[in-house]
């Protein structure tokens, strides 16, 4: 079984949103602006102020700090998987050192351009506490992963409100 593929993993929102996470916003390893980098994680775009949920049990290990465009990240350890979740909205992150499958860890923030949406990243080596930051096409740690096969099967599971 890989990590996050039972039912302690949930969505991070409690509907899905009406643009896929692999074609409708922008998907993991599309091309960033400039060619520089690929995109490291799956855009999933919901309205301004929507509540994000944690997606299993975990640790918050980083954050809130700023990330892109006036707005804010935080990166929680679930298990064997660290989620950075990206592009909150400044001052929403009300999970606290320690989150439950479901809770309402933060907010979905505005970014200077108008455009509103979770960014998630996903890692696949939880236990380690190295920098996000990396080489390769990403410019991430070697253990980022495409973060739609997780979505895909969380999508089944949608947090209780």
């Amino acid at each position: 079984m890989i990590a996050g593929s039972d039912e302690s993993f949930c969505f991070p929102f409690t509907k899905l949103p009406l643009k896929s996470w692999t074609n409708g916003g922008r998907q993991f390893g599309a091309p960033r602006s400039g060619g520089t980098r690929k995109h490291a994680g799956c855009d999933l775009i919901f309205p301004p102020g929507t509540p994000i949920h944690a997606v299993a049990d975990g640790i918050l290990v980083r954050g809130p700090y700023y990330f892109y465009s006036g707005t804010y990240a935080v990166e929680i350890r679930h298990g064997n998987l660290l989620l950075r979740y990206g592009e909150i909205a400044s001052g929403s992150y009300t999970g606290g050192a320690s989150v439950k499958k479901g809770q309402v860890i933060a907010k979905v923030g505005t970014l200077g351009s108008g455009s509103s949406m979770l960014h998630l990243e996903v890692y696949t080596n939880g236990s380690s506490t190295a920098s996000l930051s990396g080489g390769g096409g990403f410019k991430r740690r070697a253990d980022v992963t495409d973060p739609a096969p997780y979505l895909n099967m969380w999508k089944t599971n949608l947090p209780r409100t």
